[in-house]
């Protein structure tokens, strides 16, 4: 894949993931991470989307290989959960 695509991918899926978050935080929610998940690559957790197209796999490893769980609660909330 040319690094021109790659670049493409990563800064559509950044921006989604930004707006995703602002909409999620004027909704009155922050996100919330768990120190269990502090070594990962940006302390989210991260997996391989499974069953993709053989055509979508000839790319690579690309930003819409892997999808993030995310955690949120409500802003301000604090909870017995830590980690």
């Amino acid at each position: 894949m040319s690094k021109d695509i790659y670049a493409k991918y990563a800064s559509r899926a950044e921006r989604q993931l930004d707006e995703y978050l602002a909409i999620n935080t004027a909704a009155g929610l922050e996100e919330w991470r768990s120190s269990l998940l502090v070594r990962e690559r940006d302390g989210r957790l991260w997996r391989s989307v499974p069953n993709r197209k053989w055509h979508a796999d000839q790319l690579g490893e690309t930003p819409a290989s892997q999808e993030v769980v995310l955690f949120h609660r409500r802003a301000g909330y604090s909870s017995r959960l830590t980690g």
